[in-house]
């Protein structure tokens, strides 16, 4: 039997969920870590914006050291109907390293590393051969272009 909430399976509840989001937002966007929990959200978004004629973008973030089935799973989410954009994102970003004391950061997808490659570039990635964004510098952790305040105005 499936949990109820408020006289609502959690399925009927995701469902109306996505739909007012789809209903009230122009642009949509899902970040993904092809993990089983974002993977039900962006297959059940791909149900809701067929069923109502929408599209929308999906951001994943490539660490370079996911193992092959979830890189594989991602490619079957990659082929979602209602996906605009799909942003595959392999840039050198640092990453905190938690098996060494000596290097407590390393940086993914890093050029110059090419050989220690934990696997070959995505060829449909977002890379530093082909990065459309302005505020990315090699080297930062992600979530520090995210919070920098726009100081544009």
């Amino acid at each position: 039997m499936p949990k109820v909430y408020l006289e609502k399976n959690v399925l009927e509840a995701a469902f109306e969920r996505l739909e007012i989001i789809f209903n009230n937002f122009e642009n949509v966007y899902f970040s993904v870590s092809a993990g089983k929990d974002s993977s039900v959200m962006v297959q059940l978004a791909n149900i809701v914006a067929k069923k109502m004629n929408k599209k929308f973008d999906v951001l994943f973030i490539d660490l370079e050291g996911q193992y092959k089935r979830t890189i594989d799973h991602l490619y079957e989410l990659k082929k979602l109907s209602q996906i605009r954009t799909f942003y595959h994102i392999a840039l050198p970003l640092a990453l905190r390293n938690v098996v060494s004391i000596l290097q407590p950061k390393w940086i993914c997808w890093e050029e110059e590393s090419k050989p220690l490659w934990i696997r070959p570039m995505p060829k449909d990635s977002i890379n530093m051969k082909n990065c459309p964004f302005e505020w990315f510098r090699k080297g930062e952790e992600f979530e520090d272009n995210i919070f920098k305040e726009d100081k544009s105005n």
